[in-house]
C-alpha cells in the first residue's frame, strides 16, 4: 500500500471512528475507548482493511442480517429434540509422537453473555437504554445471532479448512444450548470439529457466572446442566477446563476431579499474581488434576508468536489466549455495529498465515490436551502446583476478584449505575431459595405428591439465577443494561422458586416448612418461628468505618458464647448520583493479628486452609478473596463471617502496611444506603466452619 493510500483509508476510518465515539461516549464517557478503537483502524488499514470492509451499511447490517439469521429448519424441540436424531461421538484416540518436541496451543474464550442483555434494551422499569447511537436495534438476540454466525463460525470455518490443526474451544452451555435450538449449520460444524478431535470443546458452567463468589452446589448444578446439554446437542464434552474471568484455585481443582475433568488452564496472570518471578513448569498436579499455566506474553492473534523452552527441549508457544470473538474482530462485542463479514474475514485470513507459518517451522498446532499427553510420554516431571490463593485471570488489572465485588468501573458513565454489592447479596439469597425449592420439591416427591408440582419451574429457576450471577452483571465495566440483566435473571429465578415452594406446599398440605439445606431434608410446620431480639453487646475490639458523607452506625450484638453479631447501617450518600467516587465508597475494617491466610477456598466451603503470607512472591500489596462462605480468620482465634445476603463483597488482605483486612464496596448504594450484617466467633476453626456453614451455604429455612 502507497503512503497515500494508507493516509487516505486512515483518515476514512477516523472519520467512522468519530462517528461511532460521538453516540458512544455520551453513554460511556471514555475517551480511551475511542482512541483505542483509532489505533485499531490504524492497524486495519496498514493490513489491507479500509473504506471497503467499513462501509456505512457494514456498520449495521450489510452482509449480516441474511447471513446472521437462524438456520432454515429449526425444530421448536430444541436441544430435547436434538438427541433423539444424534449419537456422540467420542473423539479418536491420540498416540503422542516422542519425537514432536515443537508446539502451538491456543485457546478461545467464546463468551455469547459477553454484552449481558444485548445493546439496546428494555430495562426492568419499561425504560429503553442503548448503548451509543450506532447501537440502536442490536437487542440480544441480534447481538447472539451475530455472534454465532459471524466470529464463532469464522473460527469454526478455520479449523474445518485445516483437519491437521487442533485448538481448544471454551464456552459457556448457554451458548450451546443457543446454537442448538437455532443454528443447526453451525452445530454440525461444532459437532464435525470436536468429533474429529480437531476442537476440544470445553464448558463447565452453564453460565458465565461468577462461581467462585458462590457455593459449590451453584456450580455442581451448572455443570450438570451443562453436561446434559453437551449430550442433547451430541457434542462431546473434554476434560479440559477453561471458565469465565479465568477463575481459578485449589477449590476449582477439587471440584474438577470431583467430576471427571482432568486438565486445568491455570492463568498466567494470576500465576505470577503470586509467584512473580518464579520459573514455571510445562504443568503441574492439584487435587488429582492436571494443571497447564497459560501462556506468558505474546497471546494474542495480531502479535508475534513468543516462545517458552522446557526440559527436555520442549518449546511452546501460544497463538491465541484470549476471549475467542477477537480473533476474527479484534474489538470486542460492544463494537458490533461496526463489523462486517470483510473485516472478519481479513482477520481470520492473517490469523491462518500466523498459524501456516509456525507449521513451517516444525510446530505442531495442537490441542491443551494433546500437549499434556506429549508431556507424560516424554515422562517430563510433574510437580505439585505451589499455593494459590483464589483469583482471576487479570488480577493486576481487576485487582482480582473485587473488580466484581465491590471494585467501581473504570468508565465513569457506568459506574453511576454499577451495585456489585446490591446484585451479589440479591443473587446470593436468591440462590438459596432455589436450594429450598428443591429441597421442597425432593421432599414431595419422596411423599409421592410431586406430579402436581411445576418441575419444569424448578429447572427455570436454576438456568435464571444462573444467568443472574453472570459476572457482566458487576464487572469490568458493567453498563446498565448488563446490571439489569443480572436482576431481571434474578428476580425470574426467584419467581420460579416461588411457584416451586408452593406448589410443593400446597401438594404436601403443609401450611409451612422448615428446610434443613444441610441435612437436606423438609418438615412441616403450623407457622414460621420469630427469632428473639438481639441483646446488645461490648464491643470484642475496635472495627472502624470509613463511609464519607453517609449517615452511619455500628452496632454489636450477643451471638452466643464467644460470638457476636456486627450490624452495620449508612445512609445515602451526598452525591446520590454516584458521580462521586470517594464518597461513593465504604469501607469496614477489622484488625489482624496473625500473618496468615486463614479462609475457605472457593468451591471448598467445608474446609479452611491456612497459609503464610511468606510463601508468595506478589505483584501488588494486596489480595482479595471472594469468600464463597463468608469466613475469614483474624488470627489469635478470631473469625469474622460476612452474612452473604447482606454484604456480599470481597475481603481485602493486604500483606504489607496496616495488619488489617477490609471490605470495601466502592460501588454502595448512593441513593438508599445499605445495611451490612457480620458475625465475630472466638474459637476453633471446626466452630468458626459451622457457623458460616449454617448461616450462607446451607442455612435453615422457613417457607
Amino acid at each position: 500500500m502507497t503512503r497515500q493510500g494508507f493516509a487516505g483509508k486512515r483518515r476514512a476510518n477516523a472519520a467512522k471512528t468519530r462517528q461511532f465515539c460521538a453516540a458512544f461516549a455520551s453513554l460511556r464517557e471514555n475517551a480511551l475507548v475511542c482512541a483505542a478503537v483509532s489505533v485499531f483502524f490504524v492497524f486495519l488499514a496498514g493490513c489491507g482493511g479500509g473504506e471497503g470492509a467499513l462501509t456505512d451499511s457494514g456498520a449495521a447490517d450489510a452482509g449480516f442480517a441474511d447471513a446472521g439469521a437462524p438456520d432454515a429448519g429449526l425444530s421448536d424441540a430444541g436441544v430435547a429434540d436434538a438427541g433423539k436424531a444424534c449419537t456422540t461421538k467420542p473423539p479418536p484416540p491420540f498416540a503422542p509422537d516422542p519425537n514432536q518436541k515443537k508446539f502451538a496451543l491456543s485457546l478461545y474464550h467464546f463468551n455469547v453473555q459477553y454484552v449481558a442483555g444485548g445493546l439496546d434494551v428494555t430495562l426492568k422499569d419499561g425504560t429503553n437504554a442503548v448503548f451509543g447511537e450506532m447501537s440502536k436495534g442490536w437487542t440480544e438476540e441480534k447481538l447472539n445471532r451475530w455472534y454465532i454466525t459471524q466470529p464463532f463460525e469464522a473460527t469454526l470455518d478455520l479449523y474445518l479448512a485445516h483437519p491437521g490443526w487442533k485448538t481448544d474451544f471454551e464456552f459457556q452451555g448457554y451458548l450451546l444450548e443457543l446454537i442448538a435450538n437455532g443454528y443447526p449449520r453451525v452445530l454440525e460444524k461444532l459437532r464435525t470439529l470436536a468429533e474429529n478431535g480437531q476442537v476440544e470443546t470445553i464448558s463447565i458452567h452453564y453460565s458465565d457466572q461468577f462461581f467462585t463468589a458462590f457455593p459449590r452446589a451453584d456450580l455442581q448444578k451448572s455443570a450438570d446442566i451443562t453436561r446434559a446439554i453437551f449430550e442433547g446437542a451430541c457434542v462431546p464434552l473434554s476434560g479440559v477446563v477453561f471458565n469465565q474471568e479465568g477463575q481459578d484455585g485449589v477449590g476449582k481443582h477439587d471440584f474438577m476431579a470431583e467430576n471427571s475433568y482432568t486438565i486445568d488452564i491455570f492463568p498466567t496472570n494470576l500465576w505470577l499474581y503470586y509467584h512473580q518471578g518464579v520459573p514455571r513448569a510445562p504443568y503441574y498436579q492439584s487435587r488429582g488434576v492436571d494443571v497447564v499455566v497459560g501462556p506468558g506474553v505474546g497471546y494474542r492473534s495480531d502479535q508475534p508468536p513468543v516462545f517458552e523452552t522446557f526440559d527436555p527441549g520442549i518449546e511452546v508457544t501460544w497463538t491465541y489466549f484470549d476471549d475467542g470473538d477477537m480473533m476474527a474482530f479484534p474489538l470486542d462485542p460492544y463494537f458490533a455495529p461496526m463489523s462486517s463479514p470483510e473485516i472478519i474475514s481479513e482477520n481470520v485470513a492473517r490469523y491462518e498465515a500466523k498459524l501456516l507459518d509456525l507449521e513451517q517451522q516444525g510446530f505442531v498446532v495442537t490441542s491443551v490436551g494433546d500437549f499434556v499427553a506429549h508431556l507424560k510420554a516424554l515422562n517430563v516431571p510433574q510437580p505439585e502446583l505451589p499455593p494459590v490463593l483464589d483469583g482471576t485471570w487479570q488480577p493486576i488489572d481487576t485487582q482480582s476478584v473485587w473488580r466484581w465485588m465491590g471494585g467501581r468501573s473504570a468508565v465513569p458513565g457506568n459506574a453511576r449505575t454499577e451495585r456489585d454489592n446490591t446484585v451479589r447479596t440479591y443473587n446470593y439469597r436468591t440462590r438459596t431459595d432455589c436450594a429450598a425449592a428443591q429441597a421442597l420439591l425432593d421432599a414431595a416427591r419422596r411423599e409421592g405428591e410431586g406430579a402436581s408440582v411445576p418441575e419444569q419451574d424448578m429447572q427455570t429457576a436454576w438456568k435464571e439465577i444462573m444467568l443472574g450471577q453472570v459476572s457482566d452483571a458487576t464487572g469490568i465495566t458493567p453498563w446498565i443494561g448488563e446490571f439489569d440483566y443480572g436482576i431481571v435473571h434474578t428476580d425470574n429465578a426467584a419467581a420460579a422458586a416461588d411457584r416451586v415452594i408452593a406448589g410443593a406446599l400446597q401438594a404436601l398440605g403443609w401450611p409451612h416448612a422448615r428446610i434443613d439445606l444441610l441435612a437436606g431434608t423438609a418438615e412441616k410446620i403450623d407457622s414460621i418461628p420469630v427469632a428473639d431480639a438481639p441483646l446488645p453487646a461490648e464491643a470484642p475490639f475496635s472495627v472502624t468505618l470509613d463511609a464519607p458523607t453517609r449517615t452511619n452506625a455500628m452496632t454489636w450484638y450477643e451471638a452466643g458464647q464467644d460470638a457476636y453479631m456486627l450490624e452495620i447501617t449508612f445512609g445515602p450518600a451526598a452525591d446520590p448520583t454516584g458521580g462521586d467516587a470517594e464518597n461513593c465508597m465504604v469501607t469496614l475494617t477489622f484488625p489482624r493479628y496473625e500473618d496468615k491466610f486463614l479462609y475457605s477456598p472457593a468451591l471448598l466451603e467445608d474446609e479452611v486452609v491456612t497459609i503464610d503470607m511468606s510463601v508468595f512472591n506478589y505483584q501488588a500489596p494486596e489480595v482479595y478473596l471472594p469468600l464463597a462462605n463468608g469466613l475469614i480468620g483474624l488470627g489469635d482465634g478470631w473469625w469474622v463471617v460476612k452474612d452473604c445476603a447482606k454484604v456480599h463483597v470481597a475481603a481485602r488482605v493486604p500483606h504489607e502496611g496496616d495488619r488489617v483486612i477490609q471490605f470495601v464496596d466502592a460501588t454502595a448504594d448512593p441513593e438508599n444506603g445499605a445495611t451490612w450484617r457480620f458475625y465475630v466467633l472466638k474459637g476453633n476453626e471446626t466452630a468458626a466452619l459451622d457457623l458460616a456453614t449454617r448461616l450462607n451455604t446451607t442455612p435453615v429455612v422457613y417457607k
